[in-house]
């Protein structure tokens, strides 16, 4: 025992490190208490039929994309389930790679990219580019990413304007997305807006939940964890949440066994040298 009280901490450090590599690469899947926001946002999903329109946005910074692809990528995977057709577009330019990714990740799903899916690449203009789209989708997009017609496809030539959008879906870690989302989203009833952001942009995007102007949002890695576990699908933000739940199960752990081994290693005798 009294070894174990002799760890340099370089090999508590790497002990930490290994503990928490095993949750990163095969996720355990480790309850998580699901919350009611995390829930609703479950169920707004759940609720797309089939053919439905979900239009998503991926408008998500390098930094925030640790929180913000898992959120992005179970949404997608959870309405293609329910037979969503997904309309995705770049609203920033860092948030190009992910949508494709994303895009990749749902077309091995099994679905088909132009009915099924379609994504129209980066799209500029913040605001007023989205106060385009939803008056006239083919305006101000003639074409996907690839350069082909919108009216070729078969789910391009659907999608006209907002008022053929069932569900919105910005996954954003952009600050002022909650204001201008929910005042372009206004004048079309038939959207529901839902937002997925990083942890920081929660008190912003509160209000207007509570206002019913945004139905539902999760929040952050924890909320993308609690989602993935609500559609049965172990991600990166699982992962995440397994990794650190692990990483404190290890301090305590080695709290522990510091103690227990300080209070039982061999003791040093301390008292006067015995007389001849």
């Amino acid at each position: 025992m009294h070894r174990l009280f002799s760890w340099s901490r370089p090999v508590i450090y790497l002990f930490v490190t290994v503990v928490m590599l095993i949750p990163l690469i095969k996720p355990l899947g480790l309850p998580v208490p699901v919350g009611k926001d995390a829930r609703k946002y479950f169920d707004a999903i759940e609720a797309v039929k089939p053919g439905d329109i979900v239009w998503m946005d991926s408008h998500i910074s390098l930094s925030a994309a640790v929180e913000c692809y898992p959120q992005m990528i179970a949404t997608a995977v959870h309405a293609y389930r329910r037979g969503g057709k997904i309309v995705l577009l770049a609203m920033s330019p860092d948030g190009q790679p992910f949508a494709e990714r994303m895009m990749n990740e749902v077309l091995a799903q099994g679905a088909k990219y132009g009915e099924d899916i379609i994504y129209l690449g980066f799209v500029p203009g913040g605001e007023p580019g989205l106060a385009a789209l939803l008056s006239d989708v083919h305006k101000a997009v003639p074409n996907d990413y690839k350069g082909t017609p919108l009216a070729s496809l078969p789910l391009g030539a659907r999608i006209r304007s907002g008022k053929d959008v069932a569900v919105a879906v910005p996954v954003t870690s952009d600050a002022s997305a909650p204001d201008y989302w929910t005042r372009q989203v206004k004048p079309y009833p038939n959207i529901a807006l839902l937002m997925a952001s990083q942890a920081s942009l929660w008190p912003k995007i509160q209000p207007y939940t509570a206002t019913g102007q945004i139905k539902a949002a999760l929040n952050g890695s924890r909320g993308a964890a609690e989602y993935e576990l609500l559609i049965n699908r172990k991600g990166q933000a699982t992962a995440s949440m397994d990794a650190t739940s692990v990483a404190y199960l290890a301090f305590i752990f080695l709290i522990l066994i510091g103690n227990l081994a300080f209070y039982t290693r061999p003791k040093t005798g301390s008292g006067k040298e015995g007389s001849k």
